[in-house]
């Protein structure tokens, strides 16, 4: 999984990026929007992660393992989190070359996956800390 990211962080570097024409900048910008499907996309997306938080939260103790059940609200979300970025490390390491929808990720796994996309140069440096490391 780190090697990938690693890999495409490098392959993002070494593309040589352009400023557009002034004439062309308007439709570019244009371009680079979301359009209102996708943004309604986005935002169901994010509510879902928020049902999902409070779901963690709200949920009764005995849904969960011992260890998770003298945890607060926010420690209990915490914890959860921190096993979402290992089923997400797991389910990258498992993807064939190309996705398919049978083979989409679990919401925590996409939860992850948003975060990472969301700064991309940080999960670049910390792939290299931990290559390193």
């Amino acid at each position: 999984m780190l090697h990938k990211l690693c890999t495409m962080s490098k392959h993002l570097k070494s593309k040589s990026w352009t400023v557009p024409p002034v004439e062309n900048a308007k439709l570019a910008v244009a371009n680079a929007l979301l359009n209102p499907e996708q943004l309604k996309g986005h935002l169901l997306i994010l509510n879902a992660f928020h049902q999902l938080k409070l779901s963690i939260e709200e949920t009764s103790d005995d849904h969960f393992p011992r260890n998770g059940q003298a945890l607060d609200n926010s420690q209990r979300w915490a914890w959860f989190v921190s096993f979402a970025v290992e089923r997400f490390e797991r389910w990258c390491s498992s993807l064939p070359l190309e996705l398919s929808e049978e083979r989409l990720p679990p919401l925590d796994v996409v939860m992850v996956w948003h975060a990472y996309l969301l700064n991309p140069i940080q999960v670049y440096f910390v792939t290299i800390l931990t290559t390193l490391s």
